[in-house]
C-alpha cells in the first residue's frame, strides 16, 4: 500500500503517518517506536518513486565516477543533487518520478513531479494541515481531508472537452501534482511552480530526412531499454496500432538481449461484433497484434477477453482502487482484465503507447497546397493533392474542390454555449445554466492553427488526464511506464518540423519511417484505427439489470438528480440498440453512468 503523510501544523514540526500506512515506518530509520516521524534539521527525502534513466550523467555533474554513479541509492543521488542545485534539482532528472523532500535549515518541505511520467501525486491544505499521496484513496482517508464534490471541475467533466484547472480532482480541496510541476511548503505558504515549459524547445534542424530517423529511432530504442531494465517481467498493452506495435517490437529486441521474452496482451472483442467491418476503423485488432508478436518472434501473445466483467462492476472497481472518476469508461472492463492477469503472470512492468499520438507518432498538420504552390514546390503539391490517389479527372477535381473548401470555410468556433446543451452533455438542465458563462469563459474561442501549437494544447489535455491509469496500475501493483511518454523523446519530436511527420498527403511519416524493418508493412502502414471499447453496448445490454439498478439509484440520489439530467440518460437507456458505433450520445451515456457512480458513491447509497 501507497505510503501517505500529512503535516500536522503549517510550521511542519512534525508528519504523522496515516493508520494504514502506519505499519510501512518501521521501515524508516526516523520512525520513533510511537508512530510519529520526527522531522530532522538536515535533509531527508521522506518518501519517492523514481527511475533515473541518466544516472551517469548526473553523476558526472556531481563529480561520480560512472561506477558510483550506479551503485549510488537513488535516494542519496536526489539529495546529492538537492544539495548542488536546490529546487532545481528538478530540470536535472530524467525519467519517471517523484519525491517528498524536507529541508530541514530551510524548514521547507518539497514534492515534484516529472514532466510525463505516469504516477500520480496528490495533495490538500486545509487549515494547519497538509496532506499529499500517490494515491488519492489512501489520501481521501486521512482525517481531516475532505471528501466533498466539486461542483465545478465535476461539471466540465461531463462536457465533450474539459477546460479549466487540470490540477482540481472531483473533490473540493484536493489536487493533483500536476507532472512538470514543483510545490515549496513552509511557513510562509505554499508555491507552485512549472518547471517544464515544452513551448521553450529550440527546433531541430537536421540535414537529411534520414538524420531525423536515425536520432528519432535511437531516442526511442533508448527509452524502451531505460523501461524493461531493471524490470524482473515485462508486458505490453498491444493494439494494432503503431504506437504500442512499435513498443512491443523494441521491447522485444531489449529483452531478447538479456535472453527473456515479452508478454504482449491484446484484447479481443466480444464474438458476435468480431465479424464486423467499419471503413476507417479496426473492430478487431488481433490479426494485426499477431503479425507484430510473430514479427518479434520473441513473443508471448495473450487474447483478453473480459466477457466475465461488466461495464457497471469495472466502473465501481475503479472508483474504488482511484478514486478517480474515469470519463472514457467503455474501456474499464478490459483494462481491469488486462492488468489483473499481468499481475497474476507475475509481471511487475506493463508497458503502454499512450502518448505516441501526441509526439512519436504524431498524424502532422496538413500542409496547404497554396503554400506549397506560392513557394514553387510542384511536385510536393501534386503528391498533397492527390494523397497516394491515381490522377484521374475524378480525383482531381475531388482533391481541387476539397482543398478550395477547406480554405475558404471560416475557422471553426469552440462553442462553450454549444457544449452545454442537453444534445452535447448530460448535465441536468439547471447545473448547465448555472455554469455556463463560466464555462464559456474557460473555452479558447478559436482552436490553435500553427502545428506546434496543436501538439502544445493536446500534450497539454493529455498529461493532465495520465491519473487514472497511473492509479489503476498501481492499484494492480504493477508499474506502468510509457516509453513514448519519454521525456527527451517528446522534446525532439516537438523540436523537429513538422513536414517529417506530414508530407505529401501522408501522416505519421516520422513513425512510419523509423518501423521500416522492424513492423510488419500492414502494420506499419494501416491507415485505419482500433475501436477498442467497440463491444461496449453488447456489454452494457447484456448486464441490463445492472444498468437498471443504477438508474433506481440514480432516482434517489438527491445529487444525481441535481448534477445528471437523469430523464435523458433514462431515455437513451431506453432506446439503446445493439451497435459497434461509439456515438457522441453513447459517449455521453457512458459519462452520465460513471459520473452517477461517483456521486452515489459520495452521498453514501451505493
Amino acid at each position: 500500500m501507497a505510503l501517505a503523510l500529512y503535516v500536522a501544523d503549517a510550521t511542519a514540526e512534525r508528519f504523522t503517518p496515516h493508520p494504514a500506512a502506519a505499519a510501512l515506518y518501521a521501515e524508516h530509520s526516523m520512525a520513533s517506536h510511537t508512530g510519529r516521524l520526527q522531522l530532522p534539521e538536515g535533509l531527508a527525502l521522506l518518501d519517492f518513486r523514481a527511475r533515473l534513466d541518466n544516472r551517469t550523467e548526473l553523476g558526472a555533474l556531481l563529480g561520480l565516477t560512472v561506477e558510483e554513479s550506479i551503485a549510488i541509492p537513488t535516494d542519496r543521488l536526489i539529495l546529492r543533487a538537492y544539495q548542488r542545485w536546490g529546487e532545481s534539482l528538478v530540470s536535472h532528472l530524467r525519467g519517471d518520478w517523484w519525491f517528498a523532500l524536507w529541508d530541514g535549515a530551510q524548514r521547507h518541505l518539497v514534492l515534484a513531479r516529472d514532466p510525463t511520467g505516469p504516477t500520480p501525486l496528490f495533495y490538500c491544505q486545509t487549515g494547519a494541515q497538509f496532506a499529499f499521496s500517490p494515491s488519492l484513496v489512501d489520501l481521501l482517508g486521512m482525517p481531516g481531508v475532505p471528501t466533498r464534490l466539486c461542483e465545478q471541475r465535476f461539471v466540465s467533466l461531463l462536457l465533450p472537452w474539459f477546460y479549466g484547472d487540470y490540477s482540481q480532482t472531483e473533490y473540493e480541496g484536493v489536487f493533483q501534482l500536476l507532472p512538470g510541476h514543483s510545490l515549496t511548503l513552509d511557513t510562509k505558504g505554499m508555491r507552485l511552480h512549472r518547471y517544464w515549459r515544452p513551448e521553450d524547445l529550440t527546433p531541430v534542424r537536421l540535414t537529411s530526412d534520414d538524420d531525423y530517423v536515425e536520432a528519432f529511432l535511437a531516442l526511442y530504442r533508448q527509452a524502451v531499454a531505460d523501461r524493461v531494465a531493471g524490470s524482473r517481467r515485462v508486458g505490453s498493452m498491444l493494439s494494432a496500432g503503431l504506437d504500442s506495435s512499435s513498443v512491443t517490437a523494441l521491447a522485444a529486441q531489449a529483452l531478447n538481449q538479456r535472453g527473456e521474452h515479452l508478454l504482449a496482451f491484446t484484447h479481443v472483442p466480444l464474438p458476435e461484433v468480431r465479424p464486423m467491418t467499419l471503413p476507417t476503423q479496426l473492430v478487431d485488432e488481433w490479426p494485426l497484434a499477431q503479425a507484430t508478436a510473430r514479427m518479434a518472434g520473441t513473443v508471448e501473445h495473450v487474447a483478453i477477453q473480459s466477457e466475465h466483467l461488466s461495464p457497471m462492476r469495472a466502473n465501481q472497481l475503479g472508483l474504488e482502487m482511484t478514486g478517480v472518476l474515469q470519463c472514457t469508461n467503455p474501456n474499464a472492463p478490459w483494462m481491469h482484465v488486462l492488468y489483473d492477469e499481468a499481475r497474476k503472470r507475475g509481471l511487475d512492468t506493463l508497458l503502454s503507447g499512450q502518448f505516441g499520438n501526441i509526439a512519436a507518432s504524431w498524424e502532422g498538420s496538413p500542409t496547404s497546397i497554396w503554400s506549397l504552390l506560392a513557394q514553387g514546390q510542384w511536385t510536393s503539391a501534386r503528391r498533397t493533392l492527390l494523397a497516394g490517389r491515381a490522377p484521374t479527372l475524378h480525383t482531381l477535381v475531388r482533391a481541387v474542390g476539397g482543398q478550395l473548401w477547406r480554405s475558404l470555410k471560416p475557422q471553426p468556433r469552440w462553442a462553450p454555449t454549444r457544449l452545454s446543451q442537453a444534445t452535447h452533455s448530460v448535465l441536468a438542465p439547471d447545473m448547465a445554466k448555472k455554469w455556463r458563462c463560466d464555462l464559456e469563459s474557460q473555452v479558447p474561442a478559436r482552436p490553435p492553427c500553427e502545428p506546434q501549437a496543436i501538439r502544445q494544447f493536446i500534450l497539454e489535455t493529455v498529461i493532465a488526464a495520465t491519473a487514472f491509469n497511473g492509479a489503476l496500475a498501481a492499484a494492480y501493483g504493477l508499474e506502468s511506464p510509457d516509453p513514448t511518454a519519454d521525456q527527451r523523446l517528446i522534446e525532439f519530436c516537438l523540436a523537429v518540423p513538422n513536414e517529417q511527420f506530414s508530407r505529401d498527403g501522408q501522416g505519421r511519416r516520422l513513425m512510419r519511417r523509423a518501423m521500416q524493418g522492424i513492423l510488419p508493412t500492414e502494420v506499419q502502414h494501416n491507415p485505419r484505427r482500433g475501436l477498442q471499447p467497440v463491444d461496449y453496448v453488447y456489454r452494457l445490454l447484456a448486464n441490463k439489470a445492472e444498468v437498471d439498478a443504477l438508474m433506481t439509484l440514480m432516482q434517489r440520489s438527491d445529487l444525481a438528480r441535481q448534477y445528471l439530467d437523469v430523464p435523458r440518460l433514462r431515455h437513451c437507456w431506453s432506446r439503446l440498440q445493439p451497435t459497434i458505433s461509439l456515438s457522441h450520445d453513447v459517449y455521453m451515456l457512458s459519462r452520465g453512468l460513471g459520473a452517477a457512480m461517483l456521486l452515489i458513491r459520495i452521498e453514501g447509497i451505493l
